[in-house]
C-alpha cells in the first residue's frame, strides 16, 4: 500500500521502517529464509535449496540483523534486574586473522539477553559491555553479577556502578562502588584445557547479599554461571558461524554481530523458552509456553517471524 506525505509529497509504502522496504522478492520466501538462518542452517545449504545468491542471502540477514537491533534498542528500556551473568564465547572471523569472542549478558529469571557484544577479550571490550547494560537498566537499579575469573569485568563493573563524592578537605571528587553492587567470580583452574576444579571469590560486595538476591529468584545460593554457559550452547546450536570445527565463517565481525542481533531477536520474541511455561490448572492444555520478552513483560504473546518482519521500528522523537 502506497502513502503520501501532506507537507513533503513524498510516496512511500506501508513497508517503510522494516527489512522489507524496497524489496520485490516475495516476504515469504524472505521470512523462510531467516527462520532457518536463526535455526543453524548454514548459508550454503539455503543457497542450493532456495536458488538465491550468497549475497543475497547476507543482505536480507543484514537487514534484519539491523531492524533487530533498533527494535531491541527501542524495547529492552528502563529494565529492572536482581542478578546477571556475563560470560564471552571465543569464534573466528575470516577477514580477521586474531580471535573474535561474543560477550553476552543474561538475566537467569527471564532468560533475556540485554547486552550482546562482539569484539576482542580487553578490558575496553568489558567497558563497552557494561556501558551497553547500564543504559538499558533503569535508573537507580544495580544488580548482583557473577562472572567467570576474568579481571576485566571488576573494573568495568566498579566503574559504573557508583557515585562521585568529595572526603573530607580533599580539593578533588572521589569515585566510591555503590554499596548495592555484589560481584561473585567463578574461577576455572584448567590443565591441558580441561577444567579440574573451581574456586568461587567475592570480587566485591558482601556474600550472604549475593546469595539473598539468588534466592529471592529462585536459585541456590551458589556462585555459578550455568545460565550463560547455557545460552552460549544455544548461540552456538543457532547461528552457524559460531559452530565448533565449523568451515561457516562469518565473513566480517559486522556479518557475525548482525547475525547474532537476528538471531537475539528470535529468542526474545518467536522461541518459547521450556523453562518458562507456567502451568494451567483445570484445563485440558496443562502449560502455557512462554519466551524470555513474555516473562519479562514486554509483550503478551508470542510471535512469529513474520510479525516480526513486518512491523515497523517506531521512530523516536
Amino acid at each position: 500500500q502506497r502513502f503520501k506525505c501532506q507537507r513533503c509529497r513524498k510516496v512511500f509504502t506501508s513497508r517503510i521502517g522494516t527489512p522489507l522496504y524496497y524489496l520485490k522478492t516475495d516476504p515469504s520466501r524472505v521470512e523462510m529464509a531467516l527462520w532457518f538462518l536463526a535455526e543453524g542452517v548454514d548459508a550454503s545449504v539455503l543457497v542450493r535449496f532456495t536458488g538465491h545468491a550468497d549475497a543475497t542471502l547476507a543482505r536480507w540477514l543484514n537487514r534484519m540483523g539491523n531492524h533487530s537491533l533498533a527494535w531491541h534498542n527501542h524495547v529492552f528500556r528502563d529494565l529492572i534486574f536482581t542478578v546477571l551473568q556475563i560470560d564471552e564465547l571465543y569464534t573466528r572471523v575470516r577477514s580477521i586473522a586474531s580471535a573474535r569472542w561474543l560477550w553476552l549478558a543474561i538475566d537467569p529469571a527471564s532468560k533475556a539477553i540485554p547486552t550482546l557484544h562482539v569484539g576482542g577479550r580487553t578490558k575496553p571490550d568489558a567497558f563497552a559491555v557494561v556501558h551497553d547494560l547500564k543504559l538499558r537498566l533503569a535508573p537507580d537499579i544495580v544488580p548482583a553479577f557473577t562472572t567467570d575469573g576474568l579481571r576485566s569485568y571488576f573494573y568495568a563493573l566498579t566503574a559504573h556502578f557508583g557515585t562521585w563524592f568529595r572526603p573530607p578537605r580533599a580539593r578533588t571528587n572521589h569515585w566510591k562502588p555503590s554499596d548495592d553492587l555484589h560481584y561473585g567470580m567463578l574461577i576455572k583452574r584448567k590443565q591441558r584445557h580441561r577444567t579440574t576444579f573451581t574456586v568461587t571469590r567475592m570480587a566485591f560486595g558482601r556474600r550472604d547479599a549475593l546469595f539473598n538476591r539468588l534466592q529471592h529468584i529462585g536459585l541456590r545460593r551458589l556462585i555459578q554461571t550455568a545460565f550463560i554457559e547455557r545460552v552460549n550452547l544455544t548461540f552456538r546450536q543457532c547461528v552457524s558461524s559460531l559452530s565448533r570445527r565449523t568451515w561457516a565463517y562469518a565473513q566480517s565481525e559486522l556479518h557475525l554481530r548482525l547475525h547474532c542481533e537476528w538471531f537475539r531477536a528470535y529468542y526474545h520474541f518467536v522461541r518459547p523458552h521450556e523453562s518458562l511455561r507456567v502451568p494451567l490448572p483445570g484445563l485440558k492444555r496443562r502449560y502455557r509456553s512462554r519466551t524470555p520478552a513474555m516473562a519479562l513483560g514486554l509483550t503478551d504473546h508470542i510471535w512469529s517471524v513474520r510479525a516480526l518482519l513486518h512491523f515497523p521500528v517506531p521512530q523516536s522523537g
